[in-house]
């Protein structure tokens, strides 16, 4: 039996979840048991002895790696026959760290690339965009949800600035403007 070759307690679902993909390396696995409290994962070959099993401690929101067992006994055929993809999404999860900072230029070049090195996946250039856009909206939320956002703002100004004068208007084509 191995253990876990970076971490064997994550801080939450998807550092867990990040280990697998690193260990696994997109091997196609199949979620068993997939609770908010543990995590218990199988080859997709029946005849596998591949697997992966994690739980929360006490209930919390950080996992650790119980058991895993990373050797396959199945053959090639049946895991990458069934292949899978890492998603837009799980891969924006991946690199919210790599984009936080306005400054720094992440390209999906740059995340194809940082995925492939770390991970063995090979992303197409639309899903490393689509997981740039992923992970901004983890880090911002959704710009439609910024705008209900902005009479509270303007609220605020008012109040913290004794004077002020602001003004939020809407036109008929659905254009913003606000005055402060």
């Amino acid at each position: 039996m191995e253990l876990m070759p970076r971490r064997s307690v994550g801080s939450n679902r998807l550092a867990i979840l990040e280990d697998i993909l690193f260990v696994s390396k997109i091997e196609t696995y199949n979620h068993v048991i997939n609770r908010n409290s543990w995590y218990y994962l199988v080859c997709v070959d029946d005849q596998c002895s591949w697997y992966f099993k994690s739980s929360s401690l006490n209930n919390s929101n950080i996992f650790k790696v119980r058991k895993f067992y990373n050797v396959h006994t199945c053959g090639n055929e049946s895991r990458f026959f069934s292949q899978r993809h890492a998603t837009s999404k799980f891969v924006g999860g991946l690199i919210t760290s790599n984009v936080d900072n306005p400054k720094t230029i992440y390209t999906p070049a740059d995340i194809q690339c940082d995925i492939r090195n770390q991970y063995g996946v090979d992303l197409n250039y639309m899903k490393a965009w689509r997981a740039k856009e992923k992970a901004l909206e983890i880090l911002r939320g959704k710009p439609r949800d910024s705008y209900g956002k902005l009479p509270s703002y303007l609220y605020m100004v008012k109040h913290t600035n004794p004077g002020s004068v602001t003004r939020l208007e809407k036109t008929d084509d659905d254009v913003f403007y606000m005055h402060i």
